[in-house]
């Protein structure tokens, strides 16, 4: 997908210019653009104008969620937008920035506050805060993902709500990068009631079962993954 496609572009740009502290600035070359982009996509029949906005944000976590909420707050002024994805990725102990992509279509919501208050405390729990909460995805896309999301309520994605995730979620960063021997992990915001950040370790590639159902296939259950990453992270109260 696009967003997916695009996050290992944003490692060498991000890395080359993080030295100027915390910015943003557009994705050179931009897979989309406010004014159309001349790139090439796999389904030009579904999607051939390529409007949309492609920017690289930079800094610490927390500074670079704050400029996306900013960012996005900004491009909402576009009529033409309709969606937002942020991603990144966590390497060496950083994050090495994220990248910001908005589209001008809707993708499908998602409210996970219907189970999130159900499993805190539960064995797909893996910490929490006063402010956020930490999940094993109950149907991984890649062993060990992680959901990150507030705590209470349906909170939309804001700066204060950056903010105030991202405290756990560098907590749970390193928690997981430390139990897996330093694997690259991919950071991705989700809109939703509320939003979340997913994190998901990059460990296994896709094999001849996902490439012919689009479904991924791995064995490590949520819970099991729960009790290994705890030893590397301190029991929720």
């Amino acid at each position: 997908m696009l967003i997916n496609a695009a996050i290992a572009s944003a490692t060498e740009q991000v890395s080359a210019r993080v030295t100027s502290g915390a910015g943003w600035h557009p994705h050179d070359p931009p897979w989309v653009g406010i004014e159309g982009a001349s790139v090439v996509l796999r389904e030009p029949a579904v999607w051939r104008d390529a409007v949309g906005a492609h920017e690289v944000l930079h800094g610490s976590l927390r500074t670079a969620l704050e400029l996306a909420a900013e960012r996005i707050e900004d491009l909402r002024r576009d009529t033409r937008l309709r969606s937002f994805g942020l991603a990144g990725r966590y390497s060496g102990g950083a994050c090495l920035g994220l990248e910001l992509i908005a589209l001008p279509f809707d993708r499908p919501p998602s409210a996970p506050s219907r189970w999130r208050d159900a499993e805190i405390g539960g064995p797909r729990c893996l910490a929490l805060d006063d402010d956020a909460v930490a999940l094993l995805a109950w149907a991984p896309r890649t062993p060990m993902e992680v959901w990150v999301l507030p705590r209470q309520g349906t909170a939309a994605f804001t700066a204060a709500s950056g903010r105030r995730l991202a405290a756990l979620t560098e907590q749970v960063l390193a928690c997981v990068a430390a139990a897996l021997s330093g694997a690259v992990i991919d950071i991705v915001l989700v809109e939703g009631e509320p939003w979340r950040l997913e994190l998901r370790p990059r460990l296994t590639s896709d094999g001849v079962f996902e490439a012919a159902t689009g479904v991924p296939a791995h064995g490590t259950f949520p819970e099991e993954a729960t009790a290994f990453l705890h030893d590397f992270f301190p029991t929720p109260a």
